[in-house]
């Protein structure tokens, strides 16, 4: 089957057969994603050059750290002049990366946290959007003043 009109065309028998398969397909894939991500965690507690190295390259592909995975999705937004990113945003970034199992209250707690921490800004208090560090000061004055941040 090759076209949406061979599926219209092929008996129902074939058509849960193909769904059946399709379904073993995504369990198998699932069982040995999660045997890598098992052994990506082992070898990442060992620390040192392969811990920095599965941090790096984990988080552009949405598994590791939560951490190491927000600034990844900010950091290369950034480079696409994308100045200020909110939870909601960053999630759907990670989901779109790989990591399916992350919920929303996840990433804004993580987010929220890391801003205490210094690891990200508050544009605005009280308003659930963030940036990278020193980010905001690069912001041109023209763009604060559209969406509403004040003049640094």
């Amino acid at each position: 089957m090759s076209s949406v009109d061979d599926f219209f065309a092929a008996p129902a028998a074939e058509l849960v057969d193909k769904l059946k398969q399709l379904h073993d397909q995504r369990a198998n894939i699932e069982s040995r994603e999660e045997i890598i991500e098992q052994l990506l965690e082992v070898r990442a507690k060992q620390g040192g050059e392969v811990a920095a190295e599965i941090a790096a390259l984990g988080a552009a592909a949405g598994i590791g750290p939560l951490r190491e995975q927000i600034l990844h999705v900010m950091e290369t937004k950034r480079a696409e002049d994308v100045w200020v990113m909110a939870p909601m945003q960053v999630h759907d970034e990670l989901t779109k990366r790989g990591n399916r199992s992350v919920k929303l209250d996840a990433v804004r707690v993580a987010m929220t946290r890391m801003a205490e921490k210094g690891d990200l800004e508050r544009p605005r208090p009280n308003v659930l959007s963030f940036a990278l560090p020193g980010v905001l000061d690069a912001i041109p004055a023209a763009f604060r003043e559209a969406v509403g941040l004040p003049p640094r």
